[in-house]
């Protein structure tokens, strides 16, 4: 495939958090079959979080979650076509409510899953980024 046929194929989904504009990347991307969200956090449109997530692993997965149901249903995907996901948290500690949020969203579809500890996150008291791959 050409590089402009290429370009052509692509289709983008944006949930308007500031980041993806300033940092140039989409919430999600369409080419062919497969669906691929990028990390997606608890962070809003705002570019911050609200007060009520600070400390709450499962609320901020079940946030991050919804933004990237929304970019998949953007692209005429879904969660249910998820074959794969991958959660970077900060804190081993939560990550049985991490584990929970992911077999409420994705039980049906069983995706290839990964929890990978990481020291920090980009943004103020973020604990979980979440990827999703779906084909469709």
């Amino acid at each position: 495939m050409s590089n402009a046929a290429f370009r052509a194929a692509r289709q983008h989904a944006f949930t308007g958090v500031p980041y993806e504009t300033t940092f140039g990347y989409c919430r999600a991307v369409r080419v062919g079959d497969r669906v691929i969200a990028s990390g997606s956090s608890a962070l809003n449109r705002d570019g911050g979080m609200d007060v009520e997530l600070v400390g709450d692993m499962y609320g901020q997965a079940r946030f991050a979650l919804g933004k990237i149901e929304d970019a998949l249903q953007q692209l005429g995907s879904s969660l249910d076509h998820a074959v794969r996901t991958c959660f970077y948290v900060t804190d081993a500690s939560k990550q049985e409510a991490a584990a929970r949020a992911h077999g409420e969203f994705f039980g049906n579809a069983r995706p290839a899953f990964t929890m990978v500890g990481v020291p920090f996150l980009y943004g103020d008291d973020l604990l979980i980024e979440i990827e999703v791959e779906a084909i469709d």
